[in-house]
């Protein structure tokens, strides 16, 4: 995968003999955000159960460009206030 900056309409290969070709600089993967939840209702309503995000391609190097080197403590108290204040109990 090239990093998002370089994306472009197309490139150029140029090789040592001096030939060159035009190749295309779009992604040919279409990346994914996918979140796959298990969930149970209680008697007051709420939800408890299992929730995983799986990102593929560009949508992954992005999540893991964002995040990398955060505090797992600090990660997961975003994760909860983002989501309405929900409670993670085991990561």
């Amino acid at each position: 995968m090239l990093p998002t900056k370089t994306l472009n309409w197309f490139g150029r290969v140029i090789r040592k003999n001096g030939a060159s070709t035009a190749v295309s600089m779009f992604s040919e993967k279409m990346s994914k955000e996918t979140h796959l939840m298990h969930l149970v209702m209680n008697a007051e309503g709420g939800l408890k159960g299992k929730i995983r995000n799986v990102y593929t391609n560009y949508k992954a190097y992005n999540f893991r460009r964002k995040n990398n080197g955060a505090d797992k403590d600090d990660y997961l108290g975003k994760l909860e206030n983002d989501n309405n204040g929900m409670n993670i109990s085991n990561y």
